[in-house]
């Protein structure tokens, strides 16, 4: 799964590199690396923001089709990528995980208009009864 959606964003892109600049690129990548988390976990997500960042690299920061970076512009923007990635990819499973702790789900969904929402579901807890107030309390 997460191959094949940076292969397909590679393709996407690519077909789009004189229109989309790199802030886009990353964004897109991005977003899929966030959609990978949920559905696949931790490592997969951590494998789809190494996998983006060395596409992004070689397709899309001059010189092109080389695994070096010429603009130091490029590089800030790529190392922020990773770290935002694996920042996102953590707190993501951590919350996927406290999630199922206490019953619940932690799911991806799209939103309404396009993109993606992450959507928490808890069991409700029972309700209670609450003791009377004191008589003098108002």
């Amino acid at each position: 799964m997460t191959a094949l959606g940076l292969t397909a964003i590679t393709a996407v892109l690519h077909a789009l590199r004189d229109t989309l600049g790199l802030p886009s690129q990353i964004l897109l990548f991005q977003m899929w690396m966030i959609a990978v988390t949920p559905a696949g976990g931790l490592w997969p997500a951590l494998a789809a923001a190494v996998g983006g960042v060395l596409l992004l690299n070689y397709f899309f920061t001059p010189p092109y089709r080389s695994p070096l970076v010429s603009e130091p512009g490029a590089l800030l923007a790529l190392v922020v990528f990773v770290v935002v990635a694996a920042a996102v990819s953590a707190i993501v499973e951590l919350s996927r995980g406290l999630a199922e702790a206490m019953g619940g789900t932690l799911v991806p969904e799209e939103a309404p208009g396009g993109g993606l929402t992450m959507v928490l579901t808890l069991p409700a807890s029972p309700v209670t009864q609450l003791p009377p107030l004191p008589p003098d309390a108002t």
